[in-house]
């Protein structure tokens, strides 16, 4: 009776240390994304997200599994990327991004604003009259965020 008691611990401990590390991998190598627009996050089915990393002429398309993206792997050689983000109509583009940030374990926010913009932007933009901005955010859980700005205008 010992050493089936044992026999069962032993098993339920190693299967405990092999699901937490299964898990830690799936934390590490997964982003969550998101999209808002107006200051409204968007309650969406992710699947209907496309990511799309193009660097010199390889264009490599981003996995999605539910709201989490896996980051596809780079050629040692490339230090930026551009990033193309689509959902419905809304076409976001992020070009030279350096790669170390894609890899960092952050969550990824685009973002979309329409005028009237707030201060800061007014500012920033020097009354250049963008009709929108595209907003790509990297988003620690503790810390600073990263946001790229996109302003967007009449062709």
């Amino acid at each position: 009776m010992r050493v089936l008691l044992l026999f069962l611990l032993f098993n339920c401990l190693i299967g405990f240390n092999c699901s937490n590390k299964l898990n830690n991998i799936d934390k590490v190598n997964r982003i969550e994304v998101s999209l808002e627009i107006e200051g409204v996050q968007v309650p969406t089915d992710c699947k209907k997200y496309s990511l799309q990393f193009i660097y010199g002429n390889t264009e490599l398309s981003g996995v999605l599994d539910g709201c989490y993206l896996l980051i596809p792997e780079f050629s040692n050689k490339t230090k930026t990327v551009t990033v193309l983000f689509q959902y419905q109509e809304f076409k976001l583009e992020f070009q030279n991004l350096d790669v170390k940030w894609l890899k960092e374990d952050l969550k990824w926010n685009f973002k979309i604003d329409y005028p009237p913009f707030d201060e800061m932007n007014n500012a920033t933009l020097q009354d250049q009259n963008p009709i929108e901005i595209h907003y790509l955010q990297f988003l620690p859980e503790d810390g600073q965020a990263i946001e790229i700005i996109n302003p967007v205008y009449k062709k």
